[in-house]
């Protein structure tokens, strides 16, 4: 035997491993003698499902590579080439309940195929009959389920597929994971998607919380923030602590709370996005504490997602006031360019030297309100 017939053996016949059928530059006579020696094998075992996933490897059409990859996923559902290749013949063939069969088989043993099989399903679920076969694989909450949708978001040509799905799950009494949620949320809005993004939130709040949507959400604390883009976001590295905290003054109610150390704060905030029409805005609040800075903190809006698309800045808390005073910001949203906005609080700094700040201080009930036209 050759070296290369020997290599192109070895390898084909190593259980579990993903290859195209045969090297693309195998001579003929190498193909050959594989198939000499995969026959020799199944002489000795005809129960071997390795030389028989190896003879469909090497068969001269299609029907005879059918034969032997049955009969090799037969004998063992490890053999992962021979579930594979069934689960692409299927779908070909346009047998989407059988590719799908097999390929949630192949998924249970094989989770890490998740990123060459949900693809398929992705294709699956455009067409009207397979969308419902693939709803009802998912309701049966198979093991892989973790795995799907961040294969299955990047896979679609519709990016309204997985909300099809989700919504289906909801229905079902099976959700998605919130880390499958928060994904496919932003996935939405590098696409600037923004409805779509929005509308998605909306269908997965709680109804307590759904009933107190208005143009800002959570703007009394009340609840944790879930790090969605449409609820608070914070970020912080070095130099600041950020949280939502109890308020001492007011029994029952919460505020934003920033605490900084002495040295340069890094990049932070505390972010919103906001879906506002065009119109003149007012967001209104509270604040108090002992800023020591150049500059302070700022409150600043602009459009999301656009270059030099701000629209309007508040006045830096600094200094200090011990009891709670009241601050305001109006802005207006321009008619065009302008579907979705970015509010966020943070600190106001030019230069490096403006970064040098220390204190703390609180933030509470921040709203947001329409200002009348004329």
């Amino acid at each position: 035997m050759s070296p290369q017939a020997q290599a192109a053996f070895d390898a084909i016949r190593a259980k579990g491993v993903f290859l195209p059928l045969l090297p693309p530059d195998l001579a003929a006579e190498d193909r050959a003698e594989v198939r000499r020696l995969a026959q020799t094998a199944l002489l000795r075992d005809p129960l071997d499902s390795r030389a028989l996933r190896i003879l469909g490897q090497v068969a001269d059409s299609d029907d005879h590579t059918a034969t032997f990859m049955q009969a090799s996923k037969a004998r063992s559902l490890h053999e992962t080439l021979a579930l594979y290749w069934l689960v692409q013949k299927s779908f070909l063939d346009g047998d989407f309940a059988r590719a799908i069969t097999l390929a949630d088989t192949l998924l249970r043993s094989q989770p890490q195929f998740s990123t060459v099989i949900v693809p398929l399903f992705a294709s699956i679920a455009a067409t009207k009959d397979g969308l419902e076969q693939i709803k009802s694989l998912l309701r049966s909450d198979p093991p892989w389920r973790p795995l799907f949708f961040r294969a299955f978001i990047g896979s679609v040509s519709d990016p309204r597929l997985p909300l099809t799905l989700m919504l289906d799950l909801q229905a079902a009494g099976a959700p998605p994971d919130m880390k499958d949620l928060k994904f496919y949320i932003n996935y939405l809005m590098k696409r600037r998607l923004y409805d779509v993004a929005y509308y998605t939130w909306l269908q997965f709040l709680p109804p307590e919380q759904l009933r107190n949507v208005g143009l800002l959400f959570n703007g009394n604390f009340a609840l944790n923030p879930s790090g969605l883009p449409f609820d608070w976001t914070i970020t912080y590295n070095n130099g600041v602590e950020i949280d939502i905290v109890d308020d001492q003054d007011r029994p029952g109610r919460r505020s934003l709370y920033w605490e900084f150390t002495e040295g340069r704060v890094d990049t932070n905030g505390v972010s919103q996005v906001i879906t506002l029409a065009p119109g003149t805005y007012s967001l209104q609040g509270f604040e108090k504490g002992e800023i020591q800075a150049r500059r302070g903190l700022h409150w600043q809006v602009a459009c999301y997602g656009t270059p030099n698309g701000a629209l309007a800045e508040s006045q830096p808390f600094i200094g200090s006031a011990s009891d709670w005073k009241a601050f305001s910001m109006d802005f207006t949203v321009p008619p065009r360019n302008c579907p979705a906005q970015r509010l966020w609080l943070s600190v106001d700094a030019v230069s490096d030297s403006d970064r040098l700040v220390s204190g703390a201080a609180w933030f509470a009930d921040i709203a947001l309100s329409a200002k009348p036209k004329g």
